[in-house]
């Protein structure tokens, strides 16, 4: 059968900080395939004797993020015993979350590898970065970080961060994901048109997509991964996650709450910590939340402004809520709510409305979440700049490329959702918008 992946590794490095130039390697780890045969798993600490970590200064940060400790470093092999292990993947696609900074630390050890110098133009060794493969795989996520990946797919509860433990948990995530897309008719489908548009099957990511079943089976296997397990794990999660969203039926010893808009009743429904606890576990009563609540209530009642001062951690959001919702309720009106900052507005939407959904239970209320129409991703616009750009022009970037399929997806996503769920240039992942300014 054809190789069509080549050499490649699954690599992820530790270090004692993010400064390729004042740092160093603490950790490493990678899994090396020939196609789809695993070659071998390596995992080892690395000591640089001239570097300050031989002394006992090492970042409390570190040592807490990783659990490797200045006395693990002190009888770890010596970074000249494990690079010939790193350069033995020359002319190898490197896959990493976040390749960049793999690439950062690595990049010149590579390249003074005895079998290419610097001079050397023909070396085919490539960083493949996960993040933007699993980011056309979910499109919806506004969060790309490994962890959160690792949780989703059952994989473990948080990542290790560790060089060899990430590199086997990144590789299941991609096996995973790649599978449960391929088992999605018309994601699957979606999938094929887009890489075949943008001209991305000849990334190595739209080769690893066009492997069979059979082949990533084989790949799971090889790394003891019950597909199985977790992509019925995966569909719970996502299962659980939307109940979360939705309004309780029933909770046990949880008393309703009366939808009467009137004083006496925010006052019987915020001082009830107890019932409160039942559907809100961290529900404090504060006093000022009431008092904040009350006046609110009866500037809506009585139809004057209200200049209201609160410090942090009064629950200003749900003291405003709480009066609103069971005004709108009682008076059948919409309410207008606007905050100071875009990051208020989702924490609302995103926290304080749901909790309120949750309380309210069957007499409850729709939230709509409005914004300006700068915050909205222009479909039109978008379609215009596709037919008018050369997809396959030999000129266009990788970054363009991948630009133009990640919007097509999230529109794509828009186009089958309600308002609510749609996504916004909010939701675009930092890291994606960091690293390609087409995104911002």
């Amino acid at each position: 059968m054809e190789n069509i992946l080549g050499n490649w590794a699954v690599i992820d490095l530790e270090t004692s900080g993010v400064n390729p130039n004042d740092d160093s390697i603490i950790d490493v780890g990678f899994l090396q395939f020939s196609g789809t045969k695993l070659v071998r798993k390596y995992s080892s600490l690395v000591r640089f004797p001239m570097s300050p970590l031989h002394h006992d200064n090492y970042s409390q940060f570190i040592q807490k993020l990783t659990g490797i400790t200045p006395k693990m470093l002190k009888t770890a092999p010596i970074w000249e015993e494990v690079l010939p292990e790193v350069q033995s993947l020359v002319d190898h696609h490197l896959l990493a979350h976040n390749s960049d900074f793999e690439e950062s630390f690595l990049a010149d050890w590579i390249r003074l590898s005895d079998r290419v110098s610097y001079e050397d133009e023909e070396c085919q060794t490539t960083y493949e970065d996960s993040l933007y493969y699993l980011s056309l795989l979910h499109p919806w996520k506004t969060s790309l970080k490994l962890e959160g990946f690792i949780e989703d797919y059952g994989i473990r509860d948080h990542e290790i961060h560790r060089g060899y433990e990430d590199s086997l948990d990144l590789l299941k995530v991609i096996i995973l994901a790649t599978l449960r897309v391929k088992n999605e008719a018309l994601n699957h489908r979606t999938m094929i048109e887009l890489f075949n548009n943008y001209g991305l099957n000849d990334w190595w990511y739209g080769k690893f997509f066009h492997l069979s079943e059979e082949d990533l089976l084989e790949l799971a296997s090889q790394i003891d991964l019950d597909v199985e397990l977790h992509l019925n794990e995966y569909h719970r999660l996502s299962s659980e996650k939307n109940l979360e969203k939705s309004v309780p039926k029933n909770t046990p010893g949880f008393k309703e709450i009366d939808p009467t808009f009137n004083g006496e009743n925010i006052k019987k429904i915020l001082e009830d910590e107890e019932n409160i606890q039942k559907l809100l576990p961290g529900y404090k009563f504060r006093q000022g939340q009431l008092d904040m609540a009350i006046r609110v209530g009866q500037s809506l009642k009585n139809d004057t402004h209200a200049l209201i001062q609160a410090p942090t951690g009064t629950g200003k959001t749900l003291g405003y809520l709480v009066p609103a919702t069971l005004f709108t309720l009682t008076q059948k009106t919409p309410v207008l709510m606007a905050t100071g900052t875009k990051a208020l507005q989702e924490q609302a939407m995103q926290k304080d409305i749901p909790q309120v959904r949750k309380l309210l239970g069957k007499n409850n209320v729709k939230f709509t979440h409005l914004v300006g129409s700068n915050n909205h991703l222009c479909e039109l616009l978008f379609r215009s700049e596709v037919q008018e750009s050369d997809l396959f022009s030999s000129i266009m970037s990788f970054k363009e490329r991948f630009t133009y399929a990640y919007y097509d997806l999230l529109f794509q996503h828009n186009g089958t959702n309600v308002y609510e769920n749609k996504k916004l240039r909010a939701d675009v992942p930092y890291v994606l918008k960091k690293k390609f300014d087409f995104l911002s």
